[in-house]
């Protein structure tokens, strides 16, 4: 599932392609009702209340958005290829609240309307955004020590990163973990690994941490790999504001390498 975030005038309505998708949710931060048309499947249209969802009959492909809001507001719409059925209210024929396409400010993401939408230009054009990040790591170990890097989003951050895969390698052979943090960055900052996945773009919020510890950090594990690997996950994990996702040895002396890849909004 993508986020797609807008910030809509009052009045006016945004057009979006987006597909194909047939499930959307309004994020229950939302602090408006969202209308959302279909503009190529017959004019099918829902409002949404904050954290609502709908499964749509058939794929959508362009929609058009507006908003009940008095002034200009910002929410994000969650849309994906599959989902769950949810409590979308069915309004029937919506008319736009007014105004003609908000040209001033586009959608997250937007194809011209000849161009086929696929999964595969959704993401590009995420990390045509500047929101992809890639960050690569090698940590060496004195001995007696556990080798730990961390990939944190900083509390009071305003993003929110998704992981969408995670390169967990050895030096040596031995098991090697990925482990939920905590809330701050442990051991030394490293602000050269991680970039933006349009070279030369903005750098990121989040933030790679490197440590080289005596005690092993405690924390959730996640996964749990003998000789490491790439682990890619259907649906992304999510990161707020203060929370961090780490690649730690399991044993002491051995040294670990790999890599964090995802994005963030």
């Amino acid at each position: 599932m993508r986020p797609y975030k807008f910030n809509i005038p009052a009045g006016q309505t945004n057009d979006a392609s987006i597909g194909p998708v047939n499930y959307m949710r309004l994020d229950k931060s939302a602090t408006v009702n969202v209308a959302v048309e279909d503009l190529e499947g017959g004019g099918q249209s829902y409002v949404l209340e904050p954290g609502d969802d709908v499964r749509w009959g058939q794929d959508v492909y362009r929609v058009r958005i507006s908003h009940d809001g008095a002034s200009t507001a910002a929410f994000t719409l969650w849309a994906s290829q599959g989902g769950r059925a949810g409590s979308a209210q069915v309004s029937g024929a919506i008319q736009p609240i007014g105004g003609s396409d908000n040209a001033a400010n586009p959608p997250l993401v937007q194809f011209p309307g000849s161009q086929l939408v696929t999964p595969d230009n959704i993401a590009q054009a995420a990390i045509d955004a500047e929101q992809g990040f890639i960050a690569g790591f090698y940590l060496n170990t004195a001995a007696g020590q556990y080798a730990l890097v961390q990939l944190l989003n900083p509390a009071g951050s305003g993003k929110t990163v998704y992981v969408d895969a995670v390169v967990m390698d050895l030096v040596t052979a031995d098991s090697v973990l990925l482990i939920r943090v905590g809330s701050a960055g442990i051991g030394t900052q490293d602000t050269t690994n991680i970039v933006n996945k349009v070279l030369g773009g903005t750098a990121p919020t989040a933030q790679l941490w490197k440590s080289a510890l005596t005690t092993p950090t405690a924390g959730s594990i996640l996964i749990q790999s003998k000789n490491g690997g790439r682990v890619e996950f259907e649906k992304p994990l999510r990161l707020d504001p203060g929370e961090s996702l780490g690649v730690r040895s399991y044993s002491v002396n051995i040294d670990i390498m790999g890599m964090f890849e995802g994005y963030e909004v």
